[in-house]
């Protein structure tokens, strides 16, 4: 059973598509958290929220920190 502790939170994990990065939003949406995950590669990025699933508030950006124009911004200013 999850214990929700993080309910009502936002996280951002950056480079969430893979390894340590996608294990760690698994852990805070498992929490009770708002996941948003960012990424390089579409296709990598789109299989990742897919594996978090239809029951994760999950949010998939796509992202690239070389281009200020790719900043995500998943919330409002």
């Amino acid at each position: 059973m999850e214990s929700q502790a993080l309910k009502g939170r936002i996280a951002l994990v950056t480079g969430g598509t893979t390894g340590l990065g996608l294990g760690a939003a698994k852990r805070l949406i498992e929490e009770g958290a708002t996941v948003y995950v960012t990424g390089r590669r579409k296709d990598v990025l789109d299989a990742a929220a897919e594996n978090l699933g239809p029951s994760a508030t999950a949010t998939s950006t796509y992202s690239s920190a070389t281009r200020a124009a790719d900043t995500p911004r998943p919330w409002p200013s």
